[in-house]
C-alpha cells in the first residue's frame, strides 16, 4: 500500500517554467475542497486509489499497490521550477499523466471559488521524505 499527501495548488506558467503556489489555511472553503475531491475521485479510482479529505488543504491518497516514484514535498516545490521536482522513477510517466489529467478536470470544473482568490488549477502529490533526503535538502539550501 502507498499513502500520499495531496494538496490543491495554483499553477502558473512563467516563460519556460511552471511554478506552484500553495493556498493558506482557511483560504479555500472546506465545501469547495470536498467538491474538488468528489470531482477527482473517479480519476484516482481508475488507479484503485482513494482520495480523502483529512483537514484544511490536507488530503490523502491511498493506493493498494506500492507506487515506484520519488516525490518532492510541497514546501520544497513551492515557487521554484516545477519541471525540476516532478515525480521521478519507474512510474513517473503515469504520475505526470495523472497530474495533467487533474489540471484538465479542474479547468473544466464547475466549482465556485471565492472571488478574488487564486483558482485551484492543480494538485501536488508527495510522500514524506526520508531523513537522508531531508538532510540533503537542508544542506543544499542552507546559506
Amino acid at each position: 500500500m502507498s499513502t500520499f499527501h495531496v494538496a490543491p495548488v495554483h499553477l502558473v506558467a512563467d516563460w519556460d517554467l511552471l511554478r506552484l503556489f500553495q493556498f493558506e489555511r482557511g483560504e479555500v472553503p472546506v465545501e469547495v475542497q470536498q467538491q474538488l475531491i468528489e470531482l477527482l475521485t473517479p480519476l484516482f479510482a481508475e488507479e484503485r486509489g482513494e482520495l480523502q479529505y483529512v483537514d484544511d488543504l490536507r488530503w490523502q491518497l491511498q493506493l493498494p499497490q506500492k507506487a515506484s516514484i520519488h516525490t518532492t514535498p510541497i514546501d520544497w516545490a513551492t515557487g521554484g521550477n516545477l519541471h525540476k521536482v516532478m515525480p521521478q522513477g519507474e512510474d513517473a510517466l503515469r504520475w505526470k499523466q495523472l497530474l495533467n489529467e487533474t489540471q484538465m478536470m479542474l479547468h473544466d470544473a464547475d466549482v465556485k471559488q471565492q472571488s478574488g482568490q487564486l483558482v485551484i488549477n492543480g494538485i501536488w502529490v508527495w510522500r514524506d521524505p526520508s531523513l537522508l533526503n531531508r538532510v540533503q535538502h537542508w544542506w543544499s539550501h542552507r546559506r
